[in-house]
């Protein structure tokens, strides 16, 4: 192309240092307070506002940022899934970290160097701190991580996230393969890429994004952990987020393969006694799988009503076997 497009970031870099202003204040807060009874919002609270940062780092290139306040956010994760106790020690360390991240942010808005040597210092004891309390973790007895027989299993959570940016998020400065990486730190992710947006190859504009992506991801994540990365360019892109358990899949599947004879577990609802010499099973199973399983029964109702209509229309007899 003969025209040449210059892109002007520094307004995204005010705003940017604007937010990181914001972030650092709800952490200093957070973390002044933090206490060992401290409730899980408290906590959530903090991670949210690092991983704000972080995630805006790496859009506006200030790597360094990035990557520091990776750290903190990786054990203030740990803190909230209870895999880390909140004590003296790691609240004194996240404090002396966001003096140095409140340094580095500051150099780069005066665009002055960081001091590297401190930065490195402090990035290591994160880093410690880290890979100590991992192997402390996995410091458990065999009896510690097996699962008793009544223990219910933990399903894990499947989401669906469907990304297609406007055309113009290149000229936001976003870069739409960084937050695909993001999400992909979340857990197991499946990617598809749409390409139906892609117009003629004389048409096509090298600063404009055609693509799209359809992704599964597999953890045990919040609906909110997701949205946060994406939260910098909601105006910027048309986003759906879904959920579904494989663990519903995994039990329509059991129906399917089950005997018609083969009794079935789950608890009774009857107003006469058990039979004599028989026990009643029952077992635990979450609001949240029973939710889904109800839809799934509905949708298992109207099959026979559409079923039919279309023997109807194929001009088949109801009972005869559709091959």
């Amino acid at each position: 192309m003969d025209s040449e497009i210059n892109i002007d970031l520094s307004q995204f870099h005010d705003v940017f240092f604007e937010e990181c202003s914001e972030g650092m204040e709800i952490m200093e807060s957070g973390l002044l307070n933090l206490k060992e009874d401290s409730g899980s919002e408290v906590i959530n609270t903090i991670f949210r506002a690092a991983h704000s940062i972080k995630g805006g780092g790496g859009t506006f290139g200030f790597s360094e940022i990035s990557d520091f306040t990776h750290g903190m956010e990786t054990i203030l994760d740990e803190m909230r899934n209870g895999k880390l106790s909140v004590t003296p020690e790691v609240v004194a360390l996240l404090l002396a970290a966001l003096d140095c991240l409140r340094e580095m942010v500051q150099c780069s808005k005066d665009k002055q160097p960081i001091d590297q040597e401190s930065v490195s210092e402090l990035h290591q004891k994160l880093e410690d701190f880290i890979s100590n309390s991992a192997t402390s973790a996995t410091a458990v007895t065999a009896e510690e991580i097996i699962p008793s027989e009544t223990e219910e299993t933990e399903a894990v959570a499947v989401w669906n996230v469907s990304f297609y940016p406007n055309e113009n998020m290149f000229y936001t400065g976003n870069d739409p393969f960084r937050l695909i990486r993001e999400l992909q730190s979340l857990g197991e992710l499946d990617v598809s890429v749409n390409h139906e947006r892609l117009p003629a190859f004389s048409d096509m504009d090298v600063q404009s994004c055609y693509l799209g992506w359809d992704m599964v991801l597999r953890g045990n994540v919040s609906r909110d952990l997701i949205t946060e990365i994406f939260e910098w360019v909601e105006d910027d892109c048309e986003l759906d987020i879904s959920q579904q358990e494989e663990v519903i899949e995994a039990a329509i599947e059991t129906i399917k393969t089950r005997p018609v004879d083969e009794p079935k577990t789950g608890r009774r609802r009857t107003d006469k006694p058990a039979p004599s010499g028989q026990e009643s099973a029952s077992i635990r199973v979450g609001i949240n799988k029973v939710d889904g399983l109800v839809n799934l029964v509905g949708e298992l109702v109207i099959t026979p009503s559409i079923l039919s209509r279309l023997c109807n229309d194929l001009g088949m007899d109801n009972n005869e076997k559709l091959s």
